[in-house]
């Protein structure tokens, strides 16, 4: 090790017995294990005898759903879908993807429907990717919001609480009321 961020092997054998050769030379390769409370957010290097590679860690999170009904009892609820986003601007919170600076987490959706009106979204970023010398980018703001169309059924309500990494989602499912107005006049 050469310092606490930064190791060095040296004295490997140029041919080892058994392992993956090129131009007759064993290819080395460097691993890490990614400690607990982190993801690796990028990597680099190539294979090969010379060359660094070179590791990002960032510290993960996690996002949670709720979602609740508010309708008329006996009421059959679809099958609702929800998708993750995120962005480094606060104020963009709540916004649908097609704002500038809002970005859909690809590959993040959840089925809400039945019993199951919660969901966790684990093994995300915390930090936007650094740049430059900056190495620890701006803090992302999640959220979820619901792709299901309503057909005009029902009403979606969003609280989005960055401080719990939480979006409570209620649906109040609308009615139809009529009435019939009589004067009763002298």
């Amino acid at each position: 090790e050469d310092s606490a961020w930064h190791a060095v092997w040296t004295g490997l054998p140029q041919a080892l017995p058994g392992s993956e050769f090129k131009d007759g030379k064993t290819q080395y390769q460097v691993v890490e294990d990614v400690p607990s409370g982190f993801l690796q957010e990028n990597s680099s290097g190539e294979p090969g005898n010379a060359g660094a590679f070179t590791f990002i860690n960032v510290p993960e999170t996690s996002y949670t759903v709720k979602k609740s009904w508010h309708t008329t009892t006996g009421t059959a609820h679809p099958e609702v879908t929800v998708q993750l986003y995120r962005t480094t601007d606060a104020d963009l919170v709540g916004k649908p993807a097609e704002t500038d600076g809002v970005e859909e987490v690809e590959g993040r959706t959840a089925e809400l429907s039945g019993n199951t009106l919660t969901h966790t979204f684990q093994d995300l970023p915390k930090y936007k990717p650094g740049e430059g010398d900056d190495p620890k980018g701006a803090l992302y703001y999640y959220y979820v919001l619901e792709t299901t169309a309503s057909n005009g059924a029902w009403e979606v309500h969003y609280d989005h609480t960055s401080e719990t990494n939480t979006t409570t989602i209620r649906n109040v499912g609308k009615v139809t009321v009529s009435g019939t107005k009589t004067w009763h006049d002298n």
